[in-house]
């Protein structure tokens, strides 16, 4: 259960603008957010909001994580408004929201960053110095990010005098009801964590070290994706992290023997000559210090 009101949330029902004991002054800096997979939710009813749960949406795929910024903008646009002919204005529309975000964490980040850009793709939440901003459904029973439209990443800018090499984010969201006025504020002391200390997933390339041949063991290599001088396979040497398949169906791995960059798995049936094999890290799987790590998927067909 997810008890809203104890993380010093003001409600919108009330409409006096007393403010009573809520803490809640600003949010701090805006230091980074999170892409979480369009329509994902959390019932207030039956789920719960702690590390474990946050972490859950990582490796579950569902949660990119874009943290710790080196600046960021508001760009949100005063809202549209129109004069009569007498000088009287009304509001035409709410500015819908808008921020940008400026990460100086090099190239290989931007290409990551670069290929989640998208109409209509993820749902946010805002990550500040002082804690999680999220927002509630309509019917006020499911916690969710704001409804984003357009995350849009700049062109890679290089270095240039005084301004460091940068990658500029822009997202906008859709509805400023939901923004204004259905947030809900969580500090990072009453969470019991900081989503601005978890990274996000880290990309790695499985490679054959040699051909795969008949019998019941393959030998890969696991490597960092744009450094394939850096070795993770001493961070999985569990069978439970590998996922292999042989014609499409699921080739336990029985046990992992690891002799400098090359891992040698075992497996429960043995290969024979035209078998198609596909080998990959077992989805989203964490090392021992809960750092997250995905790999592509290597083929090959047993001559």
């Amino acid at each position: 259960m997810i008890n809203i009101f104890e993380y010093g949330k003001c409600a919108e029902d009330i409409l006096g603008t007393g403010q009573g004991d809520c803490p809640i002054t600003d949010f701090g800096d805006l230091k980074g957010e999170g892409l979480l997979k369009k329509g994902t939710k959390l019932n207030l009813a039956t789920d719960t909001l702690n590390e474990a749960a946050f972490r859950g949406l990582i490796t579950g795929g569902k949660l990119h994580q874009l943290i710790n910024s080196y600046s960021f903008e508001d760009n949100t646009p005063e809202n549209e408004k129109s004069t009569s002919s007498d000088g009287l204005m009304q509001s035409i529309r709410d500015g819908k929201p808008m921020f940008n975000l400026i990460f100086t964490k090099g190239a290989v980040y931007h290409s990551a960053v670069h290929s989640l850009k998208g109409d209509n793709r993820w749902d946010s939440i805002l990550y500040f110095t002082d804690g999680l901003l999220m927002a509630l459904d309509t019917a006020k029973e499911n916690l969710k990010g704001f409804n984003a439209g357009i995350f849009d990443v700049e062109s890679l800018k290089v270095k240039s005098g005084s301004e460091p090499q940068q990658t500029k984010t822009s997202i906008q969201f859709k509805d400023p009801k939901e923004f204004n006025r259905r947030w809900v504020f969580f500090t990072w002391d009453e969470l019991g964590f900081n989503a601005l200390q978890i990274e996000g997933v880290i990309n790695t390339n499985v490679s054959f070290n040699v051909n795969p041949v008949a019998g019941s063991t393959i030998a890969v290599k696991l490597s960092d994706a744009y450094n394939r001088s850096i070795s993770y396979l001493e961070l999985f040497d569990t069978a439970g992290d590998w996922k292999v398949l042989t014609n499409g169906v699921a080739n336990t791995v029985t046990t992992v023997s690891i002799t400098g960059k090359i891992a040698t798995l075992t497996l429960t049936d043995a290969l024979v000559s035209t078998d198609v094999l596909a080998v990959s890290l077992n989805g989203i799987v964490a090392d021992a210090d809960l750092k997250y790590y995905k790999s592509n998927t290597i083929t090959a067909t047993i001559d």
